[in-house]
C-alpha cells in the first residue's frame, strides 16, 4: 500500500511557495493552506479539496475555476476566508456547523451548497455569474442550515447590448 498524507491530525499549515511558474495544488484535506509567494500562479486540482482552518495568502491568490473544482470547508471551529485568498469559487460546499465567513468581493461560478446544520455568513460581496454556458445555483437548503447575508445573481441575456444585468 502507499502513504497518506495527513495534513489535518496536527493542524499543519502546508506553504505553497513556488514563484514565477504555475503551480497546481492537489485536490486534498488540508488543516490550511498558505499561498506564501507573491509571484506565479496557484490553481487547484480537479475534484474536492477540502480545508479545516484558514487559507493566508501573501499576495498570491488561487485559481480555484480552471479545473472545476469543489472547495469544502469542513472546519469545527469558525472559519474566516478573505476574498484576497481565493477570489473566486467553482463549487462551493460548506460543512462548517459553527460559521464560515467569507469576506470581499467573491464570486461563484457554479454551485453553493449547504450541507445539514452548516452555518455561512457572507459579509462581503458574493455574486452568483452568469454566462451563455451556465449560471451559478444555491443547491437546495437543508432545513437545518444557516444562511446569514446577501447574493447578488447576475442573469445572462442574449442580445441584449451589455449582455449582463444586476
Amino acid at each position: 500500500g502507499g502513504a497518506i498524507a495527513d495534513f489535518r491530525t496536527n493542524q499543519s499549515i502546508i506553504n505553497f511557495n513556488s514563484t514565477g511558474s504555475t503551480q497546481v495544488i492537489p485536490s486534498l484535506n488540508y488543516y490550511s493552506l498558505s499561498l506564501g509567494s507573491t509571484s506565479g500562479t496557484k490553481i487547484l486540482a480537479s475534484g474536492t479539496t477540502r480545508i479545516a482552518g484558514t487559507v493566508n495568502s501573501s499576495g498570491a491568490s488561487l485559481n480555484a475555476t480552471a479545473n472545476s473544482t469543489t472547495i469544502e470547508f469542513d472546519g469545527s471551529s469558525a472559519q474566516y476566508i478573505a476574498s484576497s485568498s481565493i477570489p473566486a469559487y467553482y463549487n462551493l460546499t460548506n460543512s462548517n456547523t459553527v460559521n464560515l465567513t467569507l469576506t470581499g468581493y467573491t464570486t461563484l461560478k457554479n454551485t453553493l451548497t449547504l450541507n445539514p446544520s452548516s452555518k455561512f455568513t457572507n459579509a462581503g460581496s458574493l455574486v452568483f455569474l452568469s454566462s451563455a454556458d451556465m449560471t451559478a445555483r444555491l443547491d437546495n437548503v437543508p432545513s437545518t442550515a444557516v444562511f446569514n447575508g446577501f447574493i447578488t445573481m447576475q442573469r445572462y441575456m442574449p442580445y441584449v447590448p451589455y449582455n449582463y444585468q444586476h
